[in-house]
């Protein structure tokens, strides 16, 4: 009974803010005259539309037998996650090797600019002198 009183409540208390504010009304919305003539330039949180202007690799047909390599961003605690990531995938795939995170340079996600393209520029060097088959980074730990 009470649970049921409480709901009641709850909704006569929504339907009054809502006429308040002037949604229920007849006319629509409740604007003031002052407000309809500005106009606001505003910037959209979803960010704008990129465009890939590499290759990406074609996907792997197989696990078995090939190098993948483990980078971190030294964030979401890599020494539990990676691990883990790493046990499961030697179960699941005959003769995979795995390169540990701790074996590349580690550079911070807020890192930019020149400093950044530096970092990529040898990270990408290294997977390749360690013959990486695959990548795994971002693994969010």
């Amino acid at each position: 009974m009470r649970k049921r009183i409480r709901c009641r409540l709850i909704g006569v208390f929504l339907i009054a803010s809502l006429c308040w504010v002037g949604c229920l009304s007849a006319a629509g919305p409740v604007v003031r005259a002052d407000v309809t003539d500005k106009v606001y330039e505003v910037v959209s949180p979803v960010g704008e539309e990129t465009q890939l202007t590499k290759s990406v690799s074609p996907n792997l047909d197989t696990l078995e037998g090939k190098t993948i390599c483990e980078i971190s961003v030294g964030m979401y605690r890599p020494e539990t996650s990676f691990p883990a990531i790493r046990e499961s995938l030697k179960k699941q795939y005959k003769g995979v090797n795995v390169i540990p995170y701790t074996e590349f340079p580690v550079i911070l996600m807020m890192t930019s600019g020149k400093e950044y393209d530096d970092y990529i520029t040898k990270q990408i060097a290294l997977l390749k002198r360690r013959g990486c088959d695959a990548v795994i980074t971002g693994n969010g730990g």
